[in-house]
């Protein structure tokens, strides 16, 4: 019997989204990196916010200026890139992911 492998579904799915983003892979590598001796429970936690704010970055920017926004708007997190902040700690991730929830309503509204 095959086991289904969510993690590496997961980080599949999101190194795709990066692709579209058109991220170099060194940058997908940063964002799916959780840490020297993550858990399997952090790394998963991880993946699912970078799936989220790959996918909002989509939806608010769309495809082409989305992979921009995330590179270039160091004016919203005190000169740190969105990218930058989504690849360092996990706190970082989540406020770059509830910025984009933010931007994401107020278009939706």
């Amino acid at each position: 019997m095959v086991c289904f492998d969510e993690l590496g579904h997961l980080r599949s799915m999101v190194r795709a989204r990066c692709a579209s983003l058109d991220l170099h892979e060194d940058e997908a590598d940063s964002l799916l990196d959780a840490g020297l001796g993550a858990s399997a429970n952090a790394i998963e936690t991880r993946l699912r916010i970078v799936d989220e704010i790959l996918m909002l970055a989509v939806a608010v920017f769309g495809a082409t200026r989305g992979g921009e926004w995330l590179r270039h708007h160091g004016d919203i997190f005190a000169g740190r890139t969105p990218l930058d902040m989504a690849m360092g700690n996990l706190c970082g991730a989540r406020r770059v992911r509830d910025h984009l929830r933010i931007l994401h309503d107020a278009l939706v509204d």
